[in-house]
C-alpha cells in the first residue's frame, strides 16, 4: 500500500512541476518542416519590453520567465525597445534555406536576430528599414528579413530584437518562407515593376523631348508629374534604398514627401493648362493655385518636420490626408465637367476614373486585408499608367486642335490681306482724282496768294530785321525749356523705378526678416529654462547679423549668442547658416562639449564659404559666446570666439579661496574694486569677466584651438552674453564709444532689479547715448538669472 501511495504522490510532484514550468515559460514549441509556403508563427512568439534599451542578449537570456506570449491585438509602446523569442524544433531531414520576417515594412525600423543551439550562439545579425544595407544580410525588399539554415532534430531559440525610430508603432508579425520562394517572388515583383516604371520612363522622356521641340510648359509639369510618380514608387517599394540610396535609407521619407508634393502639385498645374481652366473655370482654377500654393507649403514643412524629429508617421499620414483631399476635390470637378461634353474634358474625366479606380481597389483590398496573390499597390499604378497614357493622348488631341485652330487664322488671315489689298487699290484711285481737284484749286489760291504777297513783301523786310533778334531769344529759350523738360522727365522716370526698387528690397527683406525670426528660439523656449531673463534683440536694418540660440539636451542648456560679419541682408544669410550648424552639431553629431561645439562650427564655416586652403585673407565669419548650464549642479562650461561673457555675483556668495582662484586665473578679470577689499562682508556685488580666445568662427590666420572654461554659479547669479553693438556705439555730445567699462559699471548698478526692468534701462541708455546719432551695428544683450 505504501508502494502505490509513493507512486501517486510522485506522479503527482511531476505534474505540479510541469504546470509551474509550463506557466512560467509560457511558450510553445514550432514544428519546422520544408512547407514551401508563407508561413505565419506569431503564434508561438513570447515577448518583453525593454522600456530603457539597455538590456543586452545574455542579459535577455536571463529574463526568460518573464516573456508573456504576444498578442496580435496589443499595441506596443512606440519608444521601447521590444524582444523576441520563438522555440523552432526542426523536423524535416532535409536542409533547405529559409527567410525570416519580422512584420510589415513600417513595423521595425531596426532590429536584430540571434540564433541559438542549446545555449550556444550560432549566429547574430542585422535588418531592418533603416539599416545601412552593407550591414544587412537580406538588402531586398523593406522591413526585416533574416537567412536561417536549421539542421534536423534539433532544437533553436530565436531572438528578436526590435525598435522603431519612425514614429509607427512596432509589430511583431513573423512569417517563415523558402528562400528560392522569396527569390521568386522578387524576381516577379522586379519584372512588374520593371515594366511600369519602364512605361513612366518612356513616356517622360517622351514629353520632355516634346518640351524641348515646342517649348509649351504644359509638357515640363506634365513629365514634373511623371517622375514625381516614379520617385513615389521607387520610394514606396524599397527600390530606392535598394539599388541607389542603400548606404543613406534615412534619406527614403524624404524623397517620397518630395516626389509626393512634385507629383500632385505640378498635376494641378498641368490640370489647370490642360483644360484651360483660367478661361474657362475662373473659380475652379482659384481652387488649384490654392491648392498648389498649400501643397508647397505643406511638403516643405513635412521635409522640416522629417529633419527635425523624423516623425515618419506624421509626414505619411498628413500627406495621405492631403492626397485623399485633392482626389475628391479632382472627382468632384470631374462630374462638374461631364455635361460640359468635350474631347479634352473625356480625356481628362476618363484618366481620373482609372486612378480613383485603382485607388478604391487598393484602399478595398488593404483595409478588408483580401489577399488575391498580387500586390493591392498594383491597382493603384494601373490606375496611374493608365491615367498618364489618356493624358499624353489627349495633349497630343489638344496639340492637334492647335494646329488645327492656328491653320484656320492663317487661312482668314490670308483672305483678310487680299480683301484689303482690293480695298486700298480702291482708296488709291479715289484719293488720286481727289489729289488732282484739289490741286487745280490749290494753283487757283497760290496765284491770289502771290499777288499779296508782293504787297505785303515790302514790309516783310521791316520786319524781318527785328524779327531775327527776336526769333534768335525765342530758340534760344525754347532749347533751354525743351532741355529743362527732358530733364525733368528723366527725373520722374528715375524717381518712379527708385521708388519701385526701393519698395521691391524693403518687401523682399521683410520677408527674409520673418524667415529669420522663425528660426530664432521662441520666447517660449527661453521661458521654460529661465525663469528670470531678458533678451534685447534690437537689429541695425531690417534684418540682422547677430543671433541668439539654445537647445536643452537633458539636463544641460545651451546658450549662444553670435555676431556675424556686417549686418542687414549678408550678416542675416550668415545668421541662418550659424543657428542651421549649431542645430547639425548638437542634435544630429551630438557634441556637448563647448569648445568642440566652436571647433566644429568653424569647420563648417570655412567649409561653406569654401575658406579651406584659402590664401587670400577671408573676412566672412561670425564672433560668437557659448554657454551650458548643468540645471542639477549649476556648472557652467563657457567657450568664446572673441566674445566674453560677465558673471554677476554677490560677495557674500563667494568664498576667500574660490576669489583667490579666480584671481589668479589669467582669461578671468574681477571687475569692482570693492570686491577685492570686502570679499565677505561687502554687500556690493562683483562682476567677474572670461574672457575668449581671440579667434573668430571662420578663416584666421594664427589660428587656435578654443579654450573651455568651467565656472560653478550659485542659485542668484547673473549671466549675461552680447554682441559688440552696445559698447561702440558712438555718441553725439561725448567723444568715443560707449565701450565695455560703462557696460560693466551699468550692469553692477541695475543688477539688484529683475531681468524685464534691467532690458528696459538698457535700452533707455543706449537711446539717450547716441541721441540723434544712428545706430551703427546690430545690438544684441541676452541676460538670465541662476535659479
Amino acid at each position: 500500500m505504501n508502494y502505490y501511495l509513493k507512486i501517486l504522490l510522485f506522479f503527482l510532484i511531476t505534474y505540479c512541476l510541469s504546470l509551474i514550468n509550463l506557466n512560467a515559460q509560457d511558450a510553445k514549441v514550432l514544428l519546422l518542416n520544408n512547407k514551401s509556403d508563407e508561413t505565419n508563427v506569431t503564434n508561438y512568439l513570447t515577448i518583453y519590453e525593454d522600456k530603457s534599451g539597455s538590456l543586452s542578449i545574455d542579459n535577455i537570456k536571463s529574463k526568460n520567465n518573464e516573456f508573456t506570449a504576444y498578442n496580435k491585438s496589443q499595441k506596443l509602446n512606440k519608444e521601447s525597445f521590444y524582444w523576441g523569442r520563438i522555440n523552432i524544433k526542426k523536423i524535416s531531414k532535409i536542409s533547405i534555406p529559409k527567410i525570416i520576417t519580422i512584420g510589415k515594412k513600417r513595423h521595425s525600423d531596426i532590429s536584430s536576430m540571434y540564433l541559438f543551439n542549446e545555449n550556444i550562439l550560432l549566429k547574430e545579425s542585422k535588418s531592418g528599414h533603416f539599416v545601412k544595407s552593407n550591414e544587412k544580410e537580406v538588402k531586398q525588399e523593406l522591413g526585416s528579413k533574416f537567412f536561417i539554415n536549421l539542421k534536423a532534430n534539433n532544437n533553436y531559440t530565436l531572438y528578436f530584437r526590435i525598435k522603431n525610430i519612425s514614429g509607427f508603432r512596432p509589430n511583431f508579425y513573423i512569417t517563415i518562407q523558402n528562400q528560392s520562394i522569396f527569390y521568386t517572388k522578387l524576381s516577379q515583383r522586379n519584372i512588374t515593376y520593371g515594366l511600369i516604371l519602364g512605361i513612366l520612363s518612356i513616356m517622360f522622356l517622351y514629353n520632355i523631348l516634346i518640351f524641348f521641340f515646342n517649348r509649351q510648359y504644359i509638357y515640363i509639369f506634365y513629365s514634373l508629374y511623371v517622375f514625381g510618380l516614379i520617385l513615389n514608387i521607387i520610394a514606396e517599394r524599397g527600390l530606392l534604398i535598394e539599388f541607389f540610396i542603400h548606404q543613406n535609407p534615412i534619406l527614403n521619407p524624404f524623397i517620397f514627401i518630395l516626389s509626393t508634393g512634385v507629383a500632385l502639385s505640378s498635376y494641378l498645374q498641368f490640370i489647370r493648362l490642360f483644360l484651360d481652366t483660367k478661361k474657362l473655370y475662373l473659380k475652379w482654377d482659384k481652387l488649384f493655385v490654392l491648392l498648389i500654393i498649400t501643397y508647397v507649403l505643406v511638403t516643405i514643412a513635412l521635409l522640416i518636420i522629417l529633419s527635425i524629429q523624423f516623425n515618419v508617421f506624421i509626414a505619411i499620414n498628413a500627406s495621405n490626408i492631403l492626397n485623399f483631399f485633392v482626389l475628391i476635390i479632382a472627382t468632384i470637378f470631374m462630374v462638374y465637367l461631364f455635361p460640359k461634353r468635350n474631347y479634352i474634358n473625356l480625356f481628362f474625366i476618363s484618366g481620373t476614373v482609372l486612378l480613383t479606380t485603382g485607388t478604391i481597389l487598393q484602399l478595398v483590398l488593404l483595409l478588408n486585408k483580401i489577399n488575391i496573390g498580387i500586390n493591392p499597390q498594383l491597382f493603384l499604378n494601373i490606375g496611374a499608367i493608365g491615367q498618364i497614357i489618356l493624358f499624353s493622348l489627349g495633349l497630343s488631341y489638344k496639340m492637334k486642335l492647335v494646329e488645327i485652330d492656328r491653320n484656320n487664322l492663317n487661312v482668314k488671315l490670308i483672305k483678310q490681306l487680299k480683301h484689303n489689298e482690293e480695298l486700298n487699290k480702291k482708296v488709291n484711285i479715289e484719293l488720286e482724282n481727289k489729289v488732282k481737284e484739289r490741286t487745280t484749286e490749290i494753283q487757283l489760291q497760290k496765284d491770289k496768294i502771290s499777288s499779296y504777297a508782293e504787297n505785303l513783301k515790302e514790309k516783310n523786310v521791316l520786319l524781318i530785321e527785328n524779327n531775327e533778334e527776336i526769333k534768335q531769344h525765342r530758340e534760344e529759350i525754347q532749347v533751354t525749356v525743351e532741355s529743362l523738360m527732358d530733364a525733368n522727365e528723366e527725373i520722374s522716370k528715375q524717381k518712379i523705378i527708385l521708388e519701385q526698387t526701393n519698395k521691391d528690397i524693403t518687401d523682399s527683406i521683410s520677408s527674409a526678416k520673418r524667415i529669420q525670426t522663425a528660426m530664432l528660439p521662441s520666447i517660449g523656449i527661453i521661458k521654460k529654462y529661465f525663469n528670470d531673463y531678458m533678451i534685447l534683440y534690437m537689429p541695425r536694418d531690417i534684418v540682422s547679423g547677430d543671433f541668439y540660440w539654445t537647445r536643452k539636451i537633458n539636463d544641460l542648456v545651451i546658450l549662444a549668442v553670435a555676431d556675424c560679419t556686417g549686418h542687414g541682408v549678408p550678416g542675416a544669410f550668415l545668421s541662418m547658416l550659424g543657428i542651421s550648424f549649431l542645430n547639425d552639431i548638437v542634435s544630429k553629431s551630438k557634441i556637448i562639449e563647448a569648445n568642440l561645439i566652436l571647433e566644429s562650427l568653424r569647420k563648417m564655416v570655412k567649409t561653406s564659404l569654401n575658406q579651406e586652403g584659402s590664401k587670400v585673407k577671408v573676412s566672412e565669419g561670425m564672433d560668437i559666446s557659448l554657454c551650458i548650464i548643468n540645471t542639477k549642479t549649476n556648472k557652467l562650461y563657457y567657450s568664446g570666439a572673441n566674445n566674453p561673457i560677465y558673471i554677476i555675483k554677490e560677495n557674500n556668495s563667494v568664498t576667500q579661496k574660490e576669489f583667490s582662484i579666480l584671481k589668479t586665473d589669467s582669461k578671468m578679470k574681477i571687475f569692482n574694486s570693492e570686491c577685492e577689499n570686502q570679499i565677505i562682508e561687502s554687500k556690493q556685488n562683483c562682476l567677474l569677466e572670461i574672457k575668449p580666445t581671440r579667434n573668430p568662427i571662420g578663416m584666421y590666420v594664427k589660428e587656435k584651438p578654443f579654450e573651455a572654461h568651467e565656472v560653478q554659479l550659485n542659485s542668484g547669479d547673473k549671466l549675461y552674453m552680447f554682441s559688440d553693438g552696445y559698447v561702440d556705439q558712438i555718441s553725439d555730445t561725448k567723444k568715443g564709444k560707449f565701450n565695455s567699462k560703462r557696460l560693466k559699471q551699468l550692469l553692477l548698478t541695475i543688477n539688484s532689479k529683475n531681468m524685464s526692468s534691467q532690458k528696459a534701462i538698457l535700452s533707455s541708455e543706449f537711446d539717450n547715448w547716441r541721441s540723434s546719432i544712428k545706430q551703427i551695428d546690430d545690438i544684441l544683450i541676452i541676460g538670465v538669472k541662476i535659479k
